[in-house]
């Protein structure tokens, strides 16, 4: 799933931090979430996210952005790469 500026410490069973651009999640603010509609409708387990405050959903699939970003790296001569950024630090 996509990320951008969470930052999850934990163990195999207990979330030991979690940090928003850098800074504790303050119980009394309210984020936004991007994910797929399966996760958003339960999916994998997820029921965190199935009685939000606010929901839009939009005609886009994760997926399809993901694949026509391929196809444009692709068209490039370019190629995707993978790294460690220690957005997630098992203890």
């Amino acid at each position: 799933m996509p990320i951008a500026g969470l930052q999850i410490i934990a163990n195999a069973t207990t979330l030991r931090r979690a940090l928003i651009n850098g800074k504790e999640i303050a119980e009394n603010q309210y984020y936004w979430v991007a994910t797929s509609n399966y996760l958003a409708n339960g999916g994998d387990n997820l029921t965190g996210l199935l009685n939000p405050i606010k929901r839009i959903d939009t005609p886009f699939l994760i997926r399809d952005i993901i694949i026509e970003h391929y196809k444009l790296l692709t068209s490039q001569n370019k190629t995707a790469f993978a790294k460690i950024d220690g957005r997630f630090m098992y203890e």
